[in-house]
């Protein structure tokens, strides 16, 4: 534990603002003699930045006004579906078991073969996977892309879920949100 030498304070706000920090109350008590005003006295050193400790004149004593960051937890959860959403996803497509890339780029290419597999019944392609090549026909693409679009859905149906469970007050954490998002997208 942490001792305080406190030696003057600001009387209006009670922030200390001489002070000296030591290992043991021994050192602080002798630092305070050594140095100290009237007043001055010798403290656990209280959690958090010094500029946050608040002098108790009447006990001696300080305490700390530091909070603990809050964490936005919308802004958590946003960050949770995104990187679900861009994650990848694994589809069956026939026979073939297909780990599709589903970032920015990978959606964008599966758009524009879906486009083309609309447009020409004959169409067929070689899809390059991250598991590997799978020869896809108009009917694979779409689902394919309807797999993509299946996960990507689920992971916005997810967040709006537990948007709602914020907003109740149900889920306080990052720790919470991360749990409940996990359970929410395995579940759908």
């Amino acid at each position: 534990m942490a001792y305080t030498a406190v030696i003057s304070w600001d009387t209006t706000t009670n922030l200390i603002s001489k002070f000296m920090n030591f290992g043991t109350e021994i050192e602080a008590q002798a630092h305070v003699e050594a140095y100290g005003r009237p007043g001055a006295f010798v403290a656990p050193a209280p959690d958090g930045p010094a500029s946050s400790w608040v002098v108790d004149p009447d006990n001696l004593g300080l305490t700390s006004s530091w909070v603990e960051p809050s964490v936005d937890l919308h802004a958590h959860l946003a960050e949770i579906r995104r990187a679900h959403e861009t994650g990848g996803v694994t589809a069956t497509v026939g026979s073939d078991v297909i780990d599709v890339a589903t970032d920015q780029e990978g959606r964008t290419n599966l758009l524009g073969a879906r486009v083309a597999a609309e447009q020409m019944p004959d169409f067929t392609t070689v899809w390059s996977a991250n598991n590997g090549r799978f020869e896809l026909d108009a009917a694979g693409i779409i689902a394919l892309s309807n797999a993509v679009l299946a996960h990507i859905n689920g992971a916005f149906i997810a967040q709006a879920a537990i948007v709602a469970q914020i907003d109740a007050g149900t889920l306080t954490t990052p720790e919470e949100v991360e749990a409940a998002f996990a359970a929410e997208v395995a579940g759908a």
